[in-house]
């Protein structure tokens, strides 16, 4: 079920994709003023997608992208993508400017490496590493930005349920 401050977000997003024309603006053409983002030259905060490519010796060179981003009212926001030279990326997911949810770190293979979960920009959760086969080698859990001892499955449940809250009650404080 979508939730309203789902399609305001949707909407917000075609529009901002139908004003910022036919590309992405590049990073380096944005400024940060105040913690908020903006357009060099302008002076309301950016809103739209935006990319970040890897140095190249020539012009010539094809351009890879090295990051990937999207900014609401001058925060970052949406699913961020930075590429690795090894084919490997990172997925940060971003709402109101701070990092909520999943943190995934790929290989070059597209399997999950590093799983992180975070609310309003703080490690609140689990967070686990896997080895090239796929199955967990390391497991933490953190609550506030703090390790520790991980939780037994009953209390895994209730934790869940309190993230959630947590997140959702940020999103109407900031709606």
């Amino acid at each position: 079920m979508k939730t309203p401050l789902t399609r305001a977000r949707l909407l917000g997003l075609i529009a901002a994709l139908l004003l910022a024309g036919c590309g992405p603006t590049e990073m380096h053409e944005l400024e940060i003023r105040g913690g908020l983002y903006y357009k060099k030259g302008e002076s309301s905060p950016y809103s739209g997608p935006a990319v970040a490519y890897f140095p190249t010796r020539d012009e010539d060179d094809d351009k890879k992208i090295y990051k990937e981003a999207f900014f609401a009212n001058g925060k970052p926001d949406g699913t961020w993508v930075t590429y690795f030279h090894n084919g490997g990326r990172k997925e940060v997911k971003y709402a109101f400017g701070k990092i909520n949810g999943q943190v995934r770190v790929f290989d070059a293979r597209s399997k999950v490496r590093e799983e992180t979960t975070y609310v309003n920009g703080r490690r609140h959760g689990g967070q686990t590493a896997f080895n090239k086969e796929g199955k967990p080698v390391e497991n933490h859990f953190y609550k506030d930005n703090i390790r520790r001892p991980y939780l037994q499955p009953g209390e895994r449940t209730e934790f869940k349920e309190s993230v959630k809250a947590e997140m959702e009650a940020t999103a109407m404080e900031n709606q």
